[in-house]
């Protein structure tokens, strides 16, 4: 009876510790989302975080380099992918523009009556995006090498968001205020949430959540695996939310404006509750995503009052602990002659870079905010600009999408060497390995690396990168009498790019037999082995005259008494 009752309590008490474990993991959110910056600009505001910051620097000017002509108005942002720039234009296409020189590579029509306003999102040689027409709106993905369609999803009303990709799953609003999370393989749908409320705004996803707003003012976050509501908020009445949510480490950093009593704000909120952190105001609205960098957030504002609108950056922590950032706690401005603030920043290495409707880019120094360049390159630009290889992309509302830059700033590459010993024996062999990116940290395939060693052989001179940016050589230490000091020069060169070089010594030390202790070299230095070569020969000699003597003791008495029995 007492082993029963012992075995019923111990079961009871498994029970109710099992499920508290599965509560606490239920009600747990996924780590907060790294905050760091985005190599390749896959999608809009540079990954499905929406943090609006790139890897490698802007460059040091803005030359036009190229422009395409789109035929149509574009709202959509640029985004790269597979060795191509992706970007929707008013006129029912998306094209596929090759980045060194703006050629057309391809484009997809969604119908005639239809616009691409929504941000493509590149994954995994797939490329998607929402549409808007009268007859066949939905979320498409396509073959990212030609435009063909691979599957799609029809939507009932059209969709301007953009499309965010994490682990093989599509997130996507749709204006007819429905979530959506679908297989990025198949196109299977794998849940759907009605929030309620007509959406413009993208779905960022960090922390197992997704974060969105609607043109009503209610802003939200979903559990990624089901659609379901972790929380949500709202605005006061008159407020709408076109600005993107950006997530950064534990926050989320909303934007919201009323245009009819002219006010605007930008809200940092925590991931996990939707609890407010801080406020900044605006004397008319925020209608941009923000962009965040660890310590910095940039927002770009409307001033209807200032006639024009101002980039911003504002400190990621209230500097008093009040809850609201004011203008004097502002790290810096800059006034463009804007009159929308639709247009999302981008941060990178050295510069913040934002569109201003009144037709130009403009760059700006990240520390100071003074202005460093700006291009002008036609209409009204409301998309966001982009980053690759240090050169800034974006597209006008004339049709215009440009590839800015200097054409005599080549972007470097970069090299990375690790060899397998510090330190190697004579006559022994050792792997030299060497990757090559470029300034944001992406693979360099097809780069011509060229090696060259002071001392030793190399298994071959030069070769190209594979397609990860690796290449590896074999060295073989030549024979030395004494440690020697080698230099190892490694170069890399693409077109496209400036060419780089590094270099870096290690040592070849003389080879010891762990038996004799003795060098193992093709040359044998007898000077230096003298003494020990006469001292083996004592000792031999020693040995030879003790075996003499053995012998002579033992076999002389039998000889002498075979001699005297026999006389």
């Amino acid at each position: 009876m007492k082993g029963m009752r012992r075995f019923l309590q111990a079961l009871l008490i498994s029970t109710l510790l099992l499920s508290a474990s599965l509560l606490l993991d239920w009600g747990r959110c996924d780590p907060p989302a790294e905050s760091g910056p985005v190599s390749m600009w896959s999608t809009f505001h540079g990954d499905a975080r929406r943090n609006g910051w790139a890897a490698g620097p802007a460059p040091a000017r803005g030359d036009i380099l190229w422009s395409f002509d789109a035929g149509a108005s574009v709202q959509s942002s640029p985004v790269l992918g597979g060795g191509l720039l992706y970007i929707g234009a008013d006129n029912g296409r998306l094209y596929a523009l090759r980045p060194s020189t703006g050629e057309e590579v391809w484009n997809r029509s969604f119908g005639e009556f239809s616009t691409v306003q929504s941000t493509p999102a590149y994954w995994s040689g797939m490329v998607f995006v929402g549409s808007l027409n009268f007859s066949d709106s939905g979320l498409f993905a396509l073959n990212a090498s030609d435009g063909s369609v691979v599957w799609s999803v029809p939507d009932d009303r059209g969709i301007i968001a953009s499309p965010a990709v994490v682990d093989g799953v599509v997130y996507s609003f749709s204006e007819n205020g429905t979530a959506i999370a679908v297989n990025a393989t198949t196109g299977q749908i794998l849940w759907t949430a009605a929030i309620g409320g007509e959406m413009w705004a993208s779905p960022a996803v960090a922390n197992g959540c997704v974060f969105g707003g609607t043109i009503t003012g209610g802003a939200f976050a979903l559990w990624a695996q089901n659609g379901s509501v972790r929380w949500n908020f709202s605005f006061p009445e008159t407020w709408t939310i076109y600005s993107t949510p950006c997530a950064a480490g534990d926050r989320v950093y909303i934007g919201a404006a009323s245009y009819s009593e002219l006010a605007g704000e930008l809200r940092a909120v925590n991931s996990s509750t939707g609890e407010v952190i801080w406020r900044h105001l605006s004397s008319q609205g925020v209608y941009s995503s923000a962009a965040a960098d660890g310590g910095s957030v940039y927002s770009f504002v409307w001033n209807k009052t200032a006639d024009g609108s101002f980039l911003v950056a504002l400190p990621a922590i209230d500097p008093n602990g009040d809850g609201v950032i004011s203008p004097g706690e502002v790290l810096w401005s800059f006034k463009t002659e804007d009159f929308e603030g639709g247009s999302s920043p981008l941060v990178t290495d050295n510069l913040v870079v934002v569109g201003s409707s009144d037709g130009n880019v403009y760059a700006v120094d990240r520390q100071t905010g003074k202005l460093a360049w700006n291009a002008t390159i036609g209409g009204k630009i409301v998309g966001s600009p982009a980053l690759f290889e240090r050169r800034v992309f974006a597209g006008s509302m004339d049709g215009a999408v440009c590839g800015l830059g200097s054409a005599s700033e080549l972007p470097a590459l970069r090299i990375s060497t690790m060899l397998e010993k510090e330190s190697l024996p004579s006559g022994t062999v050792m792997r030299i390995n060497v990757r090559v990116t470029d300034e944001a940290g992406n693979p360099a395939e097809g780069a011509f690396v060229k090696f060259t060693v002071s001392a030793g052989n190399l298994s071959q001179g030069g070769a190209s990168t594979f397609p990860d940016g690796s290449q590896t050589v074999k060295y073989l230490a030549p024979p030395v009498k004494g440690n020697i000091s080698v230099t190892l020069a490694v170069s890399a060169s693409k077109g496209g790019f400036a060419a780089v070089s590094a270099s870096m010594r290690f040592n070849v030390t003389v080879y010891r037999s762990s038996y004799s202790g003795v060098s193992s070299q093709s040359g044998f230095n007898m000077v230096k082995y003298a003494p020990y070569l006469a001292l083996i020969a004592v000792l031999g000699l020693c040995n030879a005259a003790v075996l003499v003597l053995l012998v002579r003791k033992r076999w002389l008495p039998g000889q002498r008494r075979m001699r005297a029995g026999g006389g």
